[in-house]
């Protein structure tokens, strides 16, 4: 009776230890996946648009610059998800940050 005690307890320690193990995972694939609900648009717009844009939004040899446009926030959430002809678009950026991007690419002065 002993013996078959400590095998169920053995067993539901395994179970709980796989189900942690697999919570973990993704909410791990979810962060890496995904941009964070909590990432302030400065840190995605340098991630995600300097290298293009340059890290103030003044633009490079690749892209235009996006400073004093006050490009409508409407118009900059459309082209982050869906790119244009020299853009690639960013279809993991998601609401809200991506109106959040879209407010700080619109007042970059």
């Amino acid at each position: 009776m002993e013996g078959r005690k400590l095998i169920i307890m053995l067993v539901t320690a395994l179970v709980v230890i796989g189900i942690i193990t697999l919570l973990s995972r993704s909410r791990k694939n979810v962060k890496e996946n995904t941009i964070a609900e909590k990432s302030n648009a400065h840190e995605v717009f340098l991630k995600n648009c300097a290298t293009c844009h340059g890290n103030e939004g003044g633009g490079t040899t690749q892209a235009k610059g996006l400073r004093g446009r006050s490009l409508d926030r409407d118009y900059v959430k459309k082209i982050i998800q869906t790119g244009n002809t020299v853009m690639p678009r960013f279809h993991f950026i998601h609401e809200p940050v991506l109106s959040e991007l879209a407010d700080y690419v619109h007042n970059l002065k």
